[in-house]
């Protein structure tokens, strides 16, 4: 992502084992441009484990969700929320299918449920000033997913899938 909000995706073939044999047909670089739903400066990326989805955030609070279908060479791309601050971190579970949303002013739960995206913050509060601080879905041992949300203060909580703090 840039500075104007142009998010780039290039799709680069890798290299092919020797054992694998040399194929005939050269690979080509793809490459993928989503324009026309962020207006300023890209601030966070996460990827999907398989590298079809991608998620964006910017400067403005706009989180953009661009799904890559690289075998027919299309991309799709929509918003998934406009928190309206700054997003800070992005964290992706592909297991959980969810996303977790840090911004300025908050950390949100989002999960996509035909035809929208359902919200839930975590936590009952925001913060009391603007603050860079970040979240991310973590898995214990026992396969427990949670997310852990930095608080101002030194503070870290651990909140269930449902943003309720544990």
């Amino acid at each position: 992502g840039d500075k104007l909000g142009v998010v780039t995706i290039f799709r680069v073939p890798k290299d092919l084992p020797e054992w694998a044999g040399s194929s005939t047909e050269k690979q080509r670089i793809d490459r993928y441009t989503i324009d026309a739903l962020h207006t300023c400066r890209i601030t966070s990326l996460t990827w999907s484990m398989n590298g079809q989805k991608l998620f964006s955030g910017d400067d403005s609070g706009v989180v953009v969700f661009t799904e890559v279908d690289h075998r027919m060479s299309i991309t799709r791309a929509c918003e998934v929320v406009n928190e309206k601050f700054k997003i800070v971190q992005l964290s992706y579970s592909q297991h959980h299918q969810g996303l977790v949303v840090a911004s300025t002013l908050r950390c949100i739960v989002c999960y996509y449920n035909k035809p929208h995206w359902k919200v839930s913050q975590v936590g009952q509060r925001e913060r009391h000033c603007l603050q860079e601080l970040g979240a991310s879905f973590v898995v214990d041992e026992n396969h427990i997913p949670s997310i852990y949300c930095c608080r101002s203060g030194l503070r870290l909580w651990k909140s269930n899938l449902d943003g309720n703090v544990e």
